[in-house]
């Protein structure tokens, strides 16, 4: 026992001991309280398993994202190639191919001319390592010289370009007036 000081002055308060020693000598059963080992494995388990399935959607969902990114850096650069050609700038045609030589940075040309060739003037666009892109006919590629719009008018070549990601595929459409469709 201690004493405490209140209002009225000093009263006693029972110590830890006191108290253990009195639950002892009760006549009611000491009651446990906490948790079982078989209910802490189940809750982990639980905690386990929803854990396991955010990483997995979390993972698609990244996935999806680069795919889409792909698709918007090149619509964009082939919106910009078009809008280069039909406005005149640098009194030349305007294009665009897609530079695979080293597999873990793709990019994109911006390039002057009717056809693609290195050059300082030509404008390097990142793209995403691990997609695969394609066109129909085969002229996408810097090697096979690249989309090319005309001057002032933005015709070019009907193509189609695939973007192709983990077993998702996206189309992107051009007609002979320039028109991009995606």
């Amino acid at each position: 026992m201690s004493l405490r000081k209140n209002n009225s002055g000093f009263t006693r308060t029972p110590s830890l001991a006191s108290l253990r020693i009195r639950n002892k000598d009760s006549k009611m059963p000491n009651l446990v309280s906490g948790f079982t080992l078989l209910e802490t494995m189940i809750t982990i388990g639980i905690v386990f398993l929803i854990m396991s399935f955010g990483i997995l959607v979390t993972t698609d969902s990244y996935k999806r994202t680069i795919f889409r990114s792909e698709r918007s850096i090149l619509v964009s650069a082939l919106s910009r190639a078009r809008e280069r050609s039909m406005n005149n700038y640098f009194q030349s045609p305007s294009g665009l191919c897609y530079d695979n030589s080293n597999p873990k940075s793709p990019t994109y040309v911006l390039f002057r001319g009717l056809t693609y060739s290195p050059s300082p003037n030509n404008e390097q666009i990142a793209g995403n390592a691990g997609v695969t892109v394609s066109s129909t006919p085969n002229i996408f590629p810097c090697s096979l010289g690249g989309v090319v719009f005309l001057q002032l008018s933005g015709d070019t070549q009907t193509v189609q370009i695939a973007i192709t990601k983990d077993g998702r595929t996206s189309l992107i459409s051009l007609n002979h007036a320039g028109q991009i469709d995606w």
